[in-house]
């Protein structure tokens, strides 16, 4: 029987490790001259200009991902012209969207430098600093925002879990808005299940 505990925290500990180290390599060490930056800001803090502000998000990251020519490689540059030339397009998403959402406003765009407080997500840490930045205003801009990263583009898709927003629903209230990470919960639930393994 000490055997087998034996053999269970050896598989414990290699599989912590594995994370750990899985983590640090995708952690990406942050210089804000590298980086273009999406920006999307609700209309308000309530419960319905957020969930507007994620479902606009969702949209949107799903329409920059057909621009990108993934057999291509893009610089900073390339990829800002690339939005710029089509943020008529993102606009008519966006507007679209808060439509579908019965929002009472419309959007604008701001393609520029942006400051930024410190940010941080499961898969990449991002310093205060002002970055290059295109910005969707929902409205009057004045609820919490989202943001993700255009470029480097292989990195916008990994930074927030979309694959259901009723999910996020009732974790959203005027004060505190949550957005659950898909990656974070399934090392838990890996976690978890080994632990009850081990007790058994």
């Amino acid at each position: 029987m000490k055997k087998n505990y034996s053999i269970y925290i050896c598989i414990l500990c290699f599989i912590l490790l594995n994370i750990a180290l899985l983590l640090n390599c995708y952690k990406l060490k942050n210089n804000e001259k590298n980086y273009f930056r999406l920006h999307i800001v609700a209309n308000s803090n309530s419960i319905d200009d957020q969930i507007v502000k994620l479902n606009v998000s969702k949209k949107i990251n799903n329409y920059i991902a057909t621009l990108f020519d993934k057999n291509k490689t893009y610089s900073k540059e390339s990829a800002k012209k690339l939005i710029s030339n089509n943020i008529n397009n993102i606009l008519e998403i966006a507007n679209s969207e808060i439509k579908v959402q019965n929002g009472s406003y419309t959007s604008y765009a701001n393609i520029g430098k942006i400051a930024y407080d410190e940010k941080h997500s499961d898969m990449i840490d991002m310093d205060k600093g002002i970055y290059d930045s295109v910005q969707i205003v929902l409205g009057k801009g004045e609820g919490e925002n989202f943001w993700s990263l255009i470029f480097p583009y292989s990195y916008n898709a990994e930074l927030t879990d979309f694959n259901d927003i009723e999910k996020i629903k009732p974790d959203l209230d005027d004060e505190n808005i949550i957005i659950k990470s898909g990656i974070l919960e399934n090392v838990k639930k890996a976690i978890t299940n080994l632990h009850i393994s081990i007790s058994e």
